[in-house]
């Protein structure tokens, strides 16, 4: 471990830190202008432009949904042996009928690749639908029709690199082909090109972060599943980066980290994340979500790592939506009501003060707003532990008292309102008592791996 990293990664000390690179970064490219590319790697690509297609693999029907498979061109790669081409394959699924449809940008997990039946899925529910292969991020043993340097090292090891600069890690590569899939899809001549949605699990949710941060009002509305920033402040890429050079990590962390550009997010915003999840910790999320300046909301599903098991999330069963650890049913009526104008709005949990009470308790209080039919509501808790993915988190259910939802629970736990509705939506508050340094412990985040 170096002491350089690891000496920064409080929680209190990576959001300050974040705003002042960020300051800074910004005055230095206000300052140079034209070379604002050293502080934006994705700045060349931001073209607005559709990639170059290489090979049109022809269009097919499957019932009311026409597919549209191609392979684009992303950019070439300087390597050892010569220049390589980075080339990736899209599906574009749509409705047959004549019409013009929102957008949908579906941007896969690691070790994934472009999920046609998810494109499918929604095509039949009226929307255009793109899912690519994501360079770096996809296994390289399911994407036969992509092909670039990255396909040639194990999954993985690149993840993390930022030297010479940033553009040669395999991550770079994966979120670039997801913000060329969006320019791809808002060229389609049948998509409203105002009303595109993005929705992206674990990598694919980090990098839906930093595309909508990238496009601005280009994206109308983004789902993350897992995904965030701050991997300094909490999450188990942490460690990779305190192995890398100090001036390589923090390279890194204002190029590539997804704090970067989650303020630049103007799209309608919503968060799905585990509280024991493996790779992407609460306070990472947590402070990723104080970046988005846009509307926000959440839900956080407890006790289980990279799976969503609340009412309308992974475990919830809905006529023709593929069902996987990070493609929820919620997001249907997610999208319909943000993309299409049908529906109501999901809920929102606003939590009041807490009272203390006689024997080492609390009584906390929360409204709700919108939602549809009866709703469900609890306070969730949890005491310390080493480690976020060790906590163990107790239900208490909320009773209703006028306009306001309150409940008991003990004093100093860190805890959140929860609430679900008919259709089912699960929306929580956000974490609230929050302990101060509430970043990753490294060095037992080390002794986890290695044991």
């Amino acid at each position: 471990m170096r002491s350089g990293l690891l000496a920064r990664v409080c929680y209190g000390d990576c959001v300050k830190r974040q705003f002042w690179i960020l300051l800074l970064c910004v005055s230095c490219c206000l300052a140079l202008g034209t070379q604002f590319a050293q502080c934006n790697p994705f700045l060349p690509y931001l073209s607005k432009q559709p990639p170059r297609i290489v090979r049109d693999l022809g269009t097919t029907q499957l019932g009311d949904v026409q597919l549209h498979r191609v392979v684009f061109y992303s950019r070439t790669v300087q390597t050892a042996s010569g220049p390589v081409d980075t080339d990736v394959y899209a599906v574009i699924a749509s409705p047959r009928r004549t019409g013009r449809y929102p957008g949908m940008v579906l941007l896969h997990g690691g070790d994934g690749n472009a999920q046609e039946d998810l494109a499918i899925s929604w095509a039949s529910q009226g929307y255009v639908a793109i899912a690519a292969d994501l360079p770096g991020i996809a296994n390289s043993q399911k994407t036969p029709n992509s092909s670039g340097a990255w396909t040639k090292g194990e999954y993985g090891k690149r993840h993390f690199v930022a030297a010479p600069d940033a553009t040669n890690a395999d991550i770079f590569e994966g979120v670039l082909a997801g913000l060329q899939s969006l320019y791809l899809l808002r060229a389609q001549p049948y998509v409203d090109p105002n009303r595109i949605g993005v929705a992206g699990v674990s990598w694919g949710g980090y990098s839906t972060i930093v595309i909508s941060g990238l496009v601005g009002k280009d994206v109308r509305a983004a789902f993350v599943v897992y995904g965030s920033g701050h991997y300094d402040a909490g999450s188990t890429f942490a460690s990779a980066l305190a192995k890398l050079p100090n001036d390589e990590a923090w390279r890194w962390l204002d190029e590539l980290d997804a704090s970067r550009y989650a303020p630049g997010i103007t799209a309608d915003f919503m968060e799905a994340s585990a509280t024991n999840d493996h790779f992407f910790w609460i306070p990472a999320v947590e402070a990723t979500l104080d970046d988005v300046r846009a509307p926000k909301n959440q839900v956080y599903s407890p006790n289980t790592n990279h799976w969503i098991a609340v009412p309308g999330g992974c475990e919830s069963k809905k006529e023709g939506v593929p069902h996987n650890n990070g493609w929820l049913s919620m997001q249907v009526p997610y999208f319909a009501y943000e993309l299409k104008d049908e529906g109501q709005a999901f809920p929102v949990v606003e939590v009041g003060n807490a009272v203390s009470l006689p024997l080492g308790t609390q009584r906390v209080q929360f409204r709700v707003s919108s939602g549809e039919g009866e709703l469900a509501a609890s306070v969730e808790y949890s005491a310390p532990a080493p480690l976020w993915s060790d906590r163990k988190w107790i239900s208490v259910p909320a009773t209703r008292q006028g306009d306001s939802y309150v409940a008991e629970i003990p004093a100093g736990v860190t805890w959140f309102a929860q609430v679900t509705d008919s259709r089912p939506v699960t929306v929580s508050s956000r974490m609230q008592a929050m302990p101060a340094g509430a970043g990753a412990d490294l060095g037992a985040l080390e002794r986890t791996q290695k044991d």
